[in-house]
């Protein structure tokens, strides 16, 4: 976050330039001392972690409970946590997490099935068929409570709502609570866990001690102790693929390191670095692909145009509403900001059919957009539709800048009775929130150049 000091302590160049002006506006005769040395920082060449014990053999005495329970009905704030059932008919189909919060991976008789993440909306997976009474595994990791927007209230963890198979909810389950507070119990051996997520333990040894940072390049996902010390949680796709581990934690002589490794393969060894890494943007693999988009510049017909105008700042839902029409195809055209920046955003777009009722999303597709910003966010134009407001489309601003109009094309999957329109803009005072609209609806694809 561009801080004056980094992980270490040590001060970055906007703590000189916070200085410099401090320093300009000081009383006469008063003074700033200067800044501490920074702590030694060293070396630890690369050492094997050659003992492993299972996660799912550490587990603790279960809750039982026909439904699923968040982590907080469990006395639980951080950390992971198990969901088992069995699976009672040998038919398979599309597992589905209702509100999965926030990181899971699926198993089914000890096999791993493959992960969710809600980042990235991914919430079902196809489970094959198979023999009755199968064992669902479901290993839920909170990654961190959300700290702004419309979702803070909303902010349990673990499995919140209901888990579907083939469209039947799932009953029976025992849950076994992993805040993972303390790794001095687990019991290591030299026998390879196959594939299950399992700690890892590790020695080497120092000759003097200081600051260092453990290169976590090469593992999949998960978190690190030194000494019984937690330094944090990796993840592969980066950008910091390294933790600082303070010097004070360190001792002469013998230290002990346990990764708690969740994917398939744990890599074989660690090193110490001098230096952090915290620039290695790694290709995230449960990310969806870039969307599909149709070619040409779509130009809605202005007789098309159903209403229009200027949205009022605010973080409310704004509402409008006109004579109804039928239509099949949406196209939202961004004429400028309320900031007067180039950009245009949304967080939610809905329409109302003849009784002021929010028609139903389901089929909508995006068809075209002008602008989407996909690099440097998320922000395709599929989050104005995807019932997250905290998810937004917004325009191109990393590379490149595009000006206004701009304009993005939903396909409603048929022809619909409407009656009004919804828009919900990204929350707070932030770039892109649209002030001239122009709302166009069409039984037919828009025409393009």
């Amino acid at each position: 976050y561009d801080a004056p000091l980094d992980e270490a302590g040590r001060p970055t160049p906007k703590y000189y330039a916070l200085r410099k002006v401090i320093l300009t506006h000081l009383n006469a005769g008063a003074t700033v001392p200067d800044p501490p040395a920074p702590n030694p920082v060293i070396e630890i060449p690369p050492f094997p972690l050659e003992e492993s014990a299972g996660l799912f053999d550490a587990l603790p005495e279960p809750i039982v409970s026909e439904r699923t329970l968040s982590m907080e009905e469990t006395g639980q704030g951080s950390g992971y946590i198990l969901y088992r059932t069995t699976i009672p008919s040998p038919a398979g189909g599309e597992l589905v997490i209702e509100q999965l919060r926030d990181y899971g991976i699926v198993f089914v008789d000890g096999r791993r099935v493959g992960a969710l993440d809600r980042r990235h909306k991914r919430r079902n997976i196809a489970i094959l068929p198979g023999r009755p009474g199968r064992v669902l595994d479901i290993l839920v990791e909170n990654g961190g409570r959300i700290n702004y927007g419309r979702a803070m209230t909303d902010n349990r963890k673990g499995i919140t709502g209901e888990v579907l198979l083939d469209g039947e909810p799932l009953h029976g389950w025992r849950i076994f609570p992993l805040p993972v507070t303390d790794v001095s119990s687990l019991l290591f051996s030299t026998e390879t866990a196959g594939g299950l997520p399992s700690f890892h333990r590790g020695k080497f040894s120092l000759d003097r001690t200081g600051d260092a940072f453990l290169d976590m390049s090469g593992w999949e996902k998960g978190c690190v102790w030194v000494n019984g010390h937690n330094l944090g949680r990796y993840w592969y796709i980066g950008p910091q693929q390294t933790l600082y581990c303070p010097g004070v934690w360190l001792k002469e002589g013998s230290n002990e390191v346990v990764v708690l490794e969740l994917g398939e393969r744990a890599w074989s060894s660690l090193r110490g670095l001098k230096d952090p890494v915290l620039d290695v943007l790694r290709p995230d693999r449960l990310a969806p692909p870039p969307p599909v988009r149709e070619a040409g510049q779509v130009v809605p017909d202005p007789a098309d145009r159903v209403t229009g105008g200027i949205f009022t700042p605010g973080d409310s839902s704004q509402e409008l509403s006109f004579p109804a029409v039928t239509a099949r195809y949406l196209c939202l055209e961004s004429v400028s900001s309320l900031a007067g920046d180039p950009f245009a955003s949304a967080a939610e777009l809905y329409l109302l059919d003849t009784s002021r009722c929010r028609i139903d999303r389901k089929g909508w597709k995006i068809v075209w957009v002008e602008s989407e910003e996909l690099v440097a966010e998320d922000g395709r134009a599929e989050n104005a539709i995807d019932g997250d407001p905290e998810s937004i489309w917004h325009t191109q601003w990393g590379s490149a800048r595009p000006g206004h109009p701009h304009a993005l094309v939903v396909d409603l999957g048929k022809k619909t009775a409407v009656a009004g329109f919804v828009y919900l803009s990204r929350r707070g005072n932030a770039p892109g929130k649209i002030k001239e609209f122009s709302l166009y609806l069409s039984e037919k694809p828009f025409g393009k150049k």
